[in-house]
């Protein structure tokens, strides 16, 4: 049962890490192509 609920924890970090991560990429491109002033 602990096995298994440090895997399930450890893959909501996961998850959570990938989410955050990606959110702060995206983020930070957007920002850059603001800052760019360039039409899409």
């Amino acid at each position: 049962m602990a096995r298994i609920a440090m895997v399930f924890g450890a893959a909501a970090v996961a998850v959570a890490g990938a989410v955050a991560l990606s959110y702060l990429t995206n983020g930070a491109r957007e920002a850059r192509q603001g800052q760019q002033a360039k039409p899409t």
